[in-house]
């Protein structure tokens, strides 16, 4: 393709000058990135919050509270799987959502 060549977006519709499409072609990969990004880290900082509490014995009760929060994630979130038709998914879902049950009905238990 020429340097100048116009070239159609896919999302906007809009003719852009090649370079000028690229970069935005690149940005929009960064843009579908982050929300992916965002849950990864925001389930990171969940488990963390599942093991400070008990851990440090400072409001131990958040545990499970903290547990139950991130089985109703994951919950939805197989059912977000589930609506989209991507079933190879909801195993590891279901998984994490029994090891969630665990921790909060096995915390509930302990106190």
């Amino acid at each position: 393709m020429a340097p100048f060549e116009k070239r159609r977006s896919r999302i906007t519709g809009f003719h852009f000058p090649t370079r000028i499409s690229n970069a935005v072609s690149n940005l929009q990969k960064v843009v579908m990135n982050i929300p992916s990004t965002f849950i990864g880290l925001a389930e990171l900082l969940r488990v963390i919050g599942l093991i400070l509490p008990q851990a440090t014995k400072i409001v131990p009760v958040l545990t499970p509270t903290a547990a139950a929060g991130l089985a109703a994630i994951v919950l939805f979130g197989a059912i977000f799987h589930i609506m989209r038709g991507e079933y190879r998914q909801i195993g590891v879902n279901l998984i994490f959502l029994a090891f969630a049950l665990f921790v909060a009905i096995g915390r509930l238990k302990w106190m």
